[in-house]
């Protein structure tokens, strides 16, 4: 859902679950996808994450507008470019990795 949410431009706060007793599967998994799509600007990732469902309801409560506004500040240009050529490099892999693949096993 969180991938969902950040392709689609709608402010969004991943709440960070437990694998194995620490946060650290969710939190590289979202943080590369923030690092993808949002390449050469500068975001704070407490705008995106939180560390459990109390702490993200008291920051919404506290903190929507300034939530919102500072995630909707990302969904620019420079997100939309970012976009295009992770679209291009998933194509150039599907096209020559899959295809290939495929191709050999049909």
């Amino acid at each position: 859902m969180f991938v969902f949410t950040v392709a689609n431009n709608i402010p969004v706060i991943q709440i960070l679950k437990d694998v194995l007793e620490n946060k650290t599967y969710y939190y590289t998994k979202s943080k590369g996808v923030l690092n993808q799509v949002f390449k050469d600007q500068y975001y704070d990732e407490e705008l995106f994450f939180s560390l459990s469902v109390k702490e993200c309801f008291n920051s919404v409560i506290n903190n929507l507008e300034e939530i919102t506004f500072n995630q909707n500040k990302l969904f620019n240009e420079q997100k939309k470019e970012n976009e295009e050529i992770m679209q291009k490099k998933r194509n150039k892999f599907l096209n020559t990795k899959i295809y290939i693949r495929l191709k050999y096993y049909a």
